[in-house]
């Protein structure tokens, strides 16, 4: 799928960028070293983890990042299909996680742009009720502004680090997909039924 461009250059130039849907499987070695490559920038603080490996904790399904015309990333999420509970409720989700952007890419709407997307691969590409994700306090407004919507409940899950049970009461938020707003079940603890993405 094509992205009008609309980022510019330093010197105003516009760039051409891309955007890119790929199933985990069909990403190629260049595909995984480039999008290393750019978590380790996006990421500092977890480099030594996105060094080796693109992802942290549950290994994604697919992939859906803004590349240039050269290929090369700069903007990048990850998407993990998943049945988690939510009080008594089975609830269908696309997990995002590993939102980033190349920091000399950042403030430049990439970010927004690449959530944009979404919605041309949620429910029709990756089948779920809902997109949700946890974020850290400073983060929740851009999703907000992005249409994700804040929930309130506690979220259980596997830590990656110890593989003991851990609980976030941090922003988690949701973009309905198959399901409607209102379809959300607002009684009950969110648990991720394993590692969080």
């Amino acid at each position: 799928m094509e992205v009008d461009p609309d980022e510019r250059s330093a010197d105003g130039t516009a760039l051409d960028l891309r955007s890119r849907f790929v199933a985990e499987p069909d990403l190629s070695d260049a595909d995984r070293a480039a999008l290393r490559r750019l978590l380790v920038a996006a990421f500092p603080a977890d480099a030594e983890a996105f060094a080796t490996a693109s992802y942290w904790g549950a290994k994604p399904d697919f992939r859906l990042w803004l590349e240039t015309t050269a290929g090369e990333p700069v903007a990048h999420l990850s998407l993990v299909s998943r049945l988690i509970s939510v009080g008594a409720a089975t609830v269908s989700v696309a997990g995002v996680g590993a939102v980033g952007v190349r920091p000399d890419r950042q403030g430049r709407g990439l970010g927004s742009r690449l959530l944009a997307e979404l919605p041309t691969v949620l429910p029709a590409r990756v089948p779920a009720a809902f997109g949700f994700l946890a974020c850290g306090d400073a983060l929740a407004g851009f999703y907000e502004r992005a249409g994700w919507h804040l929930v309130h409940q506690p979220m259980h899950y596997v830590d990656p680090d110890t593989g003991g049970s851990a609980v976030y009461h941090g922003p988690k938020l949701i973009l309905p997909a198959e399901a409607r707003l209102g379809d959300w079940p607002t009684a009950g603890a969110i648990d991720l039924r394993g590692l969080p993405w």
